[in-house]
């Protein structure tokens, strides 16, 4: 683990999802779902409060959703591709929003480790 996670208690466990394992997260009522390799995790909380610890990885898609930037591996035509094949369909608002999310992380990434290498 890197060493970010959220804190789940679902059912009767109490479990840490790592930042990394997770594709994607929504919100359902008053539930978070989080979509990962293994499946789906749902538990009770806040989104705003969940969406205060995450960090610049997690880019919006809808005023719920927000993407893994991460395990993006392409976008095209209304859909998401992740990094482990799962395929997500977005309206057209929600993709080009989503879309101009991941290129900005991206370049600002790329400029990132291109700096980290200059020094």
């Amino acid at each position: 683990m890197d060493g970010q996670y959220l804190a789940v208690r679902a059912g009767d466990g109490v479990r840490r999802v790592d930042f990394r394992e997770i594709l994607y997260l929504t919100r359902r009522g008053r539930k978070i779902l989080l979509e990962t390799d293994e499946g789906e995790i749902s538990y009770y909380q806040d989104y705003q409060y969940v969406l205060s610890l995450l960090d610049e990885r997690f880019i919006p898609a809808l005023g719920s959703c927000h993407l893994n930037a991460d395990r993006i591996k392409l976008m095209r035509q209304g859909s998401v591709v992740f990094d482990n094949g799962q395929e997500m369909r977005l309206s057209r608002d929600s993709f080009s929003r989503a879309k101009n999310a991941f290129y900005d992380y991206i370049k600002t990434h790329e400029a990132l480790k291109n700096i980290l290498r200059a020094t």
